[in-house]
């Protein structure tokens, strides 16, 4: 199953280089990308829509299952856009109970500080991280390519994984903090400690400071690279992923 995914990814991958670099054949070859991503992957409704500076809709390609695409079309206009226009919000997910559960997931098209449009899809069932970051390297590519924005798309994915790092952080940091203060309080009492208790306290203490490191490389990627993780799951790959100097 995961090597058929990734044959139809790459394909898909291959069909967008493969394409004429000409914005006017951009239409036709957003909707390829799109098609192919979308049969690649399992999306069940996606969107691009690119627009110019006054707002005017550019491009707007879209592909999946009829009724999906109209939900997706009424989200857009009732809610994404409100959401940017009032409230700044950039990358949004949400979780629908229509027919089943589905997650819904949409992200900024940036070029600098220039929003240049946006990417949105809709997945059966709860969201799935890992199925949204290949998406977007596919719809990616295609957006790169025919505009040359290197920063297309990946700077909105690494804000996105920046957003619920923050999250994680805010919920892990407190709990964490006191589950280290607390050993290493108890550490202090030295030869007081039968050597078991110690030794256990000690792989506690690790794996706290483990976890602490962990969510603070996160938050100084710039640049995600993803790694298999078991199965056809992806994940961060914190070692190969390139850090600010912030």
């Amino acid at each position: 199953m995961s090597e058929n995914r990734d044959n139809l990814k790459y394909q898909s991958l291959r069909k967008i280089l493969s394409a004429p670099q000409d914005p006017k054949a951009a239409h036709q070859v957003l909707h390829e990308a799109l098609t192919a991503a979308v049969e690649a992957l399992g999306i069940a409704a996606a969107s691009i829509v690119i627009i110019n500076k006054g707002g005017k809709r550019l491009l707007d390609v879209r592909e999946g299952e009829p009724v999906l695409l109209t939900l997706l079309g009424s989200l857009e206009e009732r809610m994404l856009v409100s959401l940017r226009a009032d409230f700044g919000l950039e990358n949004i997910y949400s979780t629908l109970n229509h027919d089943g559960e589905k997650s819904l997931f949409s992200y900024m098209i940036k070029a600098g500080s220039e929003s240049l449009g946006a990417v949105s899809g809709i997945c059966k069932g709860s969201r799935n991280i890992a199925l949204e970051e290949e998406f977007i390297e596919v719809v990616a590519t295609a957006l790169r390519y025919l505009f040359g924005q290197a920063g297309l798309i990946d700077l909105a994915r690494i804000e996105a994984v920046k957003e619920t790092t923050i999250t994680l952080n805010h919920e892990i940091n407190n709990p964490l903090t006191a589950v280290l203060g607390n050993v290493q309080l108890l550490l202090m009492k030295g030869s007081e400690l039968p050597e078991d208790v110690r030794a256990r306290l000690v792989m506690i203490e690790q794996s706290s400071l483990r976890i602490r490191d962990a969510v603070s490389k996160l938050l100084k990627i710039k640049d995600a690279k993803s790694t298999t993780y078991l199965d056809d799951t992806k994940m961060i790959d914190l070692h190969d992923s390139e850090e600010s100097d912030k």
